[in-house]
């Protein structure tokens, strides 16, 4: 009915304004893709079909509603959000074509349904330890996903229209991800690629379901053989995570309470803790996020998803929050007198420091 197509056209319009808001990435990897997809559809039925004629409520406007609402989305983040915050995702510069790399992001991609090692974390996991025996069935899910990917794409000519859609939809958004991060100078890993996750999956169930089987039972026996990899996979995962957490900050409580119980309003730290604290005092602290060069010993602001008025500091008196195995890099503070030590306990110190003449820079060797 009308009423229900315009309650979708406002729905789709809203994720798609919040989906370009959010920056290049999602416009890279699904709305361009989304685009293309419509235009090989519409060509495809004109080939195909003699009768064929265009319907413009179901092969063009949601397709339209997608695409303009998150270019919308986009120039409000290019031209008011990233004038306040640094959260631009690529820094894109044309690349030599290397097909290693991009052979090695299409394994990322399929591992990111269950295989649980990556070469960008390098944590090392036994194959004779519980978490690497679970790993298998990760990655034999792995190869169900390869199967259910390869074979839609091989006998997409034979597919009805919604599964048509659906497997060009993902082969794109994986295509055009990955030639993001091997020809645009973007260092990519498995996050890069979460964009087609969902629509891999919804490929992956409607494959399953054309699948035919002679046996009675064959279609049950396998649903019950990808649910035990699943779930020992999704198992082996939070494990890991639990044994070797993955940049988390640990033990980090206790010190946000005392910055908290002691008045504290600005601090600075590194990417991995600073917002962190922000989040468990609500708010009532405001962080300033460095990049640290530990060759030089200097602490530069760092450029990535803070405020772009924090980008200098203010003259104030801040803390410094850094874990104890970082301390060389404000050691040379507190050996010259330009600051003292505050707090300390087994994961994290803090000392504080006044800063004047708002350049940071005074403070670094």
């Amino acid at each position: 009915s009308t009423k229900q197509y315009v309650l979708h056209a406002i729905i789709l319009s809203t994720f798609s304004l919040m989906a370009g808001i959010q920056g290049q990435r999602l416009v890279l990897t699904l709305f361009i893709p989304l685009g293309i997809m419509c235009v090989i559809e519409i060509a495809y039925q004109f080939h195909t079909t003699e009768s064929y004629k265009i319907n413009i409520k179901r092969d063009i406007l949601p397709y339209a509603f997608a695409i303009i609402n998150a270019g919308i989305g986009f120039i409000i983040n290019n031209n008011y959000l990233s004038v306040k915050y640094n959260i631009k995702q690529y820094d894109i510069s044309w690349q030599p074509f290397d097909i290693s790399k991009t052979i090695n992001m299409l394994g990322v991609f399929f591992s990111t349904f269950g295989y649980i090692v990556d070469d960008f974390f390098e944590i090392p996991v036994n194959v004779l330890s519980p978490i690497g025996i679970l790993a298998c069935f990760g990655l034999l899910f792995c190869f169900f996903m390869f199967f259910a990917f390869t074979k839609s794409i091989i006998s997409i000519k034979k597919l009805q229209r919604e599964d048509r859609l659906i497997t060009m939809l993902t082969f794109l958004s994986v295509f055009f991800t990955i030639v993001a991060i091997t020809l645009m100078g973007v260092s990519g890993n498995g996050s890069h690629l979460l964009t087609s996750v969902p629509l891999a999956i919804l490929l992956f169930q409607r494959t399953f379901e054309r699948l035919k089987f002679r046996h009675k039972y064959g279609r049950t026996i396998v649903g019950v053989v990808i649910g035990i990899c699943v779930l020992c996979a999704s198992f082996a995962t939070m494990q890991q995570f639990e044994a070797v957490p993955r940049r988390a900050p640990q033990d980090i409580k206790p010190v946000s309470r005392w910055l908290k119980e002691n008045g504290y309003q600005k601090g600075i730290s590194d990417f991995w803790h600073s917002n962190v604290i922000t989040e468990l005092t609500d708010g009532g602290i405001e962080m300033w996020t460095i990049s640290i060069d530990h060759d030089e010993l200097t602490l530069n602001t760092a450029c990535w998803l803070q405020r772009r008025s924090h980008e200098y500091f203010e003259d104030d008196t801040y803390f410094i929050l850094l874990p104890n195995e970082q301390l060389n890099v404000i050691k040379y503070l507190t050996d010259t007198g330009k600051a003292s030590y505050v707090y300390e306990d087994p994961k994290y110190s803090v000392i504080e420091v006044e800063i004047e003449n708002s350049e940071f820079a005074k403070l670094s060797k």
